[in-house]
C-alpha cells in the first residue's frame, strides 16, 4: 500500500480521527492491540482503539478523572518508565498519544525505545510555527497549562525528534496532532517524507473549524501568537 501520508489526509479530511486513528491500527497494530494514551481526557485519540478495536489501554492524567479507567499520575521525563513498567505497557505496544500541553517534546524524547517500542505516536504540535522553525518549552517539571499560544512544541522540533528515534511523518491532524509511524514498518517509499509535504502554513484555525464543523475553539485561539524573543523558547 503505497501514499500512506496521502491516504491518511483523506481519511482525516472525509471521515474524521477517529477513521485516521482506525485505519492506522488496522495497518500497522496488531489485534488485540495495546494503546497508552497521556493526559488522557475520556474521548481522545484513543477512543475508537478503546471502544470499537477493544484494545488493552493504559489512560493518564494529571488531573484525574470521574472516569475509574483513567489513572491520575503526571507522566514526566523522569517517571515515564516507571510508570509504564508498574502498569504492565508491553516493550512492544502499538499507540502512545502524548498530549499534556507543555513537556511533550521532552517526554517523548526520555522514552527509551529499546525499554518500550510504540509502533505509531500521536502527539499534539504548536500550529503557530512555520515548519523551518524547531522550538519547545523549556523543560519544567512542574509546568501547568496556561491557555495560551505559549505550549508544546514546534511541527518541526517534533519531526526532527520523531526522525533520530526512528520514526516518519505519516499525518497532520488540522492544527493538532502529528501521527508518527516506526520506520521498519514502512515501505521505503513512504519514510522520512519532508514536512512541508505534509504540514500547511499558517494554520488557519477559525476556517479548519468552520469546514469541519467543530462546535468548539482551542482556549488559545485569541491569545496572542508566540513570539521567539518574548517567550523563552528552547531552539531543538
Amino acid at each position: 500500500m503505497n501514499n500512506t501520508p496521502q491516504q491518511c489526509g483523506q481519511i482525516l479530511a472525509a471521515s474524521g480521527e477517529e477513521a485516521l486513528v482506525s485505519f492506522l491500527a488496522e495497518r500497522f497494530g496488531r489485534n488485540p492491540g495495546f494503546c497508552v494514551e497521556f493526559g488522557a481526557k475520556g474521548h481522545g485519540p484513543t477512543w475508537a482503539l478503546r471502544h470499537v478495536l477493544m484494545w488493552n489501554a493504559l489512560l493518564m492524567d494529571m488531573a484525574g478523572d470521574s472516569d475509574p479507567t483513567i489513572t491520575k499520575a503526571a507522566v514526566t521525563a523522569e517517571n515515564i518508565h516507571a510508570l509504564f513498567a508498574e502498569h504492565g505497557v508491553p516493550s512492544e505496544f502499538d499507540f502512545l498519544a502524548i498530549d499534556i500541553d507543555g513537556n511533550d517534546y521532552w517526554v517523548w524524547k526520555a522514552l527509551d525505545e529499546k525499554r518500550f517500542s510504540p509502533r505509531m505516536v500521536c502527539i499534539e504540535y504548536n500550529c503557530f510555527f512555520a515548519p523551518d522553525v524547531s522550538v519547545t518549552l523549556p523543560y519544567d517539571l512542574n509546568r501547568t497549562y496556561g491557555k495560551t499560544r505559549y505550549y508544546g512544541a514546534s511541527a518541526a522540533a517534533l519531526y526532527n525528534l520523531a526522525q533520530a528515534k526512528g520514526y516518519s511523518l505519516v499525518c497532520v491532524e488540522w492544527f493538532m496532532n502529528l501521527f508518527f509511524v516506526r520506520n521498519d514498518l514502512l515501505a521505503p517509499e513512504e519514510q522520512n517524507l519532508p514536512l512541508e509535504r505534509l504540514f500547511q502554513h499558517p494554520v488557519d484555525v477559525e476556517l479548519i473549524a468552520q469546514q469541519q464543523g467543530f462546535n468548539w475553539r482551542p482556549s488559545w485561539i485569541n491569545a496572542s501568537p508566540p513570539d521567539l524573543e518574548m517567550e523563552k523558547w528552547v531552539r531543538v
